[in-house]
C-alpha cells in the first residue's frame, strides 16, 4: 500500500486512465442489473389436486383427501400436510423439511398418489406439482359488447401473440369458462329406441376418435395410415351414428338429442366498466426483467388495439411494473436531491472545490471508487484541507515547493487509508452478506 501510493501520486495520467476505465465499466454494467420490487423465493412445497366431480366437500374428504393422506404420510423429507375438500376437489399442499431434494421428493409423492387404486371411479387422474412464486407484472382486460365466444377467441390469439414475444414465459387467460359440448336427451327418447345413455355415449367415444392403421411400405419410401375421426364442434357429434338398423336405417345423435355447443355451467362472469370482459395475466418467474416485459407487452398492445373489431377495448389492470418504475424514479430523486443538499452544506462550511472533490470521491461507482480513492482520490483535497502543509510550500518554490507538496499529499493520504479501507470493508462484509445472518425458517426466513 505505502508503494502504490507514492507511484500514482508521481504517475497522475495512469491513475486517471484507470479511474475512468473503471467507472465506465461500471456504468455499461449497470444496466444488466436485474430489478425486482420483491425477492423471488423458493417454496418448499408440493401440491396434490384431484378433480372429483360433482361430489360434495364430505365425500371428497373421506374418498380422496384422506386417501392421499394416508398414502404419503412418514414419507422422508415430508413437514406438515394440509388438505382442503371444496365441491368437487381436492386439494393437498406438502410442506417440505428445508434443505431437501424438492424435485426428488415431488416424483416419490407422484408415484405414491399415482399407485392409490382405491378412488372413486369418478375421480380424474391426480395432477401433483411442485409449489412456485409467479410474480404478476400486469393484467390486460379484453371488454366490449360481444358474445362470451368471440372474447374468448380474441383472448386466446393475443395470449398466443404475447407469450411468443422474447423474454415473455408466463400468459393466462382469467375469467373465461372452457368450452364444453353438452348431449342432452329425454328418457322417452331413450326408450322410444330402446336406447341408454351407455349406449350413445360408447357410439360417441368410438366414432370421435383418431386411430393409426399402420404403413405401407413402397418403392418411393414409407407411407404412414391414419383415420381422422375425432370430432371438435356440435354439428360433426350431430352426424355421429347412434343406431343402425337390419333395414339400413340409422339414427344419428341430432336425430335423438340435443347437442349444445358452449361453454361448461358455473357461476363465472366478468364484466369491465358494465361490459362483459375476459383479462389476461402477464407474470414472470425466476430472473426474468418486468420492466423488459412490460415495455414489450405495452408495444404489441398498441399494435393489438388497431386490429381488434370495433367496440372491443384493450385495458391494462393492475399495472404492477409501474411500482418498481416509481420507486426507481423516487429513489433517484432522493439521491440527486440529498446530493445537493450535501454539497450545499459542505459549500457553507468549506470551500466549493474542496466540497466538489469531496462529493465526487464519494459518487465513484464501486469498484473504480475503491481504487481511485486509495491511488489519488483523496489527494486532491487532502492537499486542499491541509493548511499547514499548504502555508509550509508557499514559502517554498520550483522543485522544492512541487516536492513538497507530493511529501504533504502522500503523508496525508497515508493518515487516511486505514479510515477508508475499515469503511469499505465493513460495506463489502455487510451488504455483502459475507458473516452469517441470523437464519429464520419456512418462506418468511427466506425473504427476510
Amino acid at each position: 500500500m505505502h508503494k502504490i501510493i507514492p507511484w500514482f501520486i508521481h504517475n497522475a495520467v495512469a491513475a486517471n486512465l484507470l479511474m475512468v476505465i473503471l467507472v465506465v465499466a461500471g456504468l455499461l454494467a449497470l444496466p444488466q442489473i436485474h430489478q425486482e420490487e420483491f425477492p423471488t423465493i423458493d417454496v418448499d412445497a408440493v401440491q396434490i389436486h384431484t378433480p372429483y366431480l360433482g361430489a360434495a366437500p364430505e365425500e371428497v374428504e373421506s374418498a380422496v383427501c384422506v386417501r392421499i393422506e394416508e398414502a404419503i404420510k412418514g414419507s422422508v423429507g415430508i413437514d406438515k400436510i394440509t388438505s382442503q375438500a371444496s365441491e368437487g376437489l381436492c386439494s393437498v399442499t406438502v410442506e417440505l423439511v428445508a434443505g431437501v431434494d424438492k424435485t426428488k421428493i415431488a416424483n416419490d409423492i407422484k408415484s405414491k398418489v399415482d399407485a392409490i387404486d382405491a378412488f372413486p371411479a369418478e375421480t380424474e387422474q391426480p395432477i401433483t406439482s411442485e409449489v412456485s412464486i409467479i410474480a404478476t407484472v400486469f393484467e390486460i382486460v379484453i371488454s366490449g359488447p360481444a358474445d362470451e365466444r368471440t372474447l374468448k377467441f380474441i383472448g386466446q390469439r393475443m395470449r398466443d401473440d404475447i407469450a411468443a414475444l422474447p423474454g415473455v414465459s408466463q400468459v393466462a387467460l382469467k375469467f373465461s369458462r372452457p368450452y364444453e359440448i353438452s348431449v342432452e336427451v329425454s328418457e322417452q327418447t331413450l326408450q322410444r329406441h330402446g336406447l341408454t345413455l351407455a349406449m350413445i355415449g360408447a357410439a360417441i367415444k368410438s366414432a370421435s376418435l383418431d386411430i393409426p392403421g399402420g404403413s405401407i411400405k413402397t418403392d418411393g419410401g414409407e407411407i404412414l395410415l391414419r383415420t381422422q375421426g375425432q370430432v371438435y364442434q356440435g354439428k360433426e357429434f350431430e352426424d355421429i351414428v347412434v343406431l343402425s338398423r337390419a333395414d339400413g336405417t340409422i339414427i344419428t345423435l341430432g336425430d335423438i338429442a340435443t347437442v349444445v355447443d358452449g361453454f361448461a355451467e358455473n357461476d363465472l362472469q366478468a364484466r369491465f366498466d358494465g361490459s362483459p370482459a375476459v383479462s389476461l395475466k402477464v407474470s414472470r418467474v425466476g430472473e426474468e426483467d418486468i420492466i423488459q416485459i412490460a415495455d414489450r407487452v405495452k408495444a404489441y398492445l398498441e399494435q393489438a388495439r388497431s386490429e381488434v373489431p370495433e367496440g372491443i377495448d384493450i385495458t391494462i389492470w393492475q399495472d404492477e411494473s409501474q411500482d418498481l418504475v416509481d420507486r426507481l424514479d423516487a429513489m433517484s430523486r432522493n439521491a440527486r436531491s440529498g446530493l445537493l443538499l450535501v454539497l450545499l452544506v459542505l459549500t457553507l462550511f468549506l470551500r466549493f472545490r474542496l466540497a466538489r472533490c469531496i462529493i465526487g470521491h464519494h459518487c465513484n461507482i464501486p469498484g473504480g471508487r475503491l481504487v481511485y480513492q486509495y491511488s489519488i482520490g483523496d489527494g486532491f483535497y487532502t492537499r486542499a484541507g491541509n493548511p499547514g502543509g499548504r502555508r509550509h510550500c508557499r514559502r517554498r518554490t520550483g522543485l522544492c515547493a512541487r516536492a513538497r507538496r507530493k511529501s504533504a499529499t502522500r503523508g496525508g493520504k497515508e493518515r487516511r487509508t486505514g479510515c477508508f479501507f475499515t469503511g469499505d470493508i465493513w460495506c463489502v462484509v455487510n451488504y455483502g452478506n459475507l458473516y452469517p445472518h441470523p437464519q429464520y425458517p419456512g418462506s418468511d426466513g427466506r425473504f427476510l
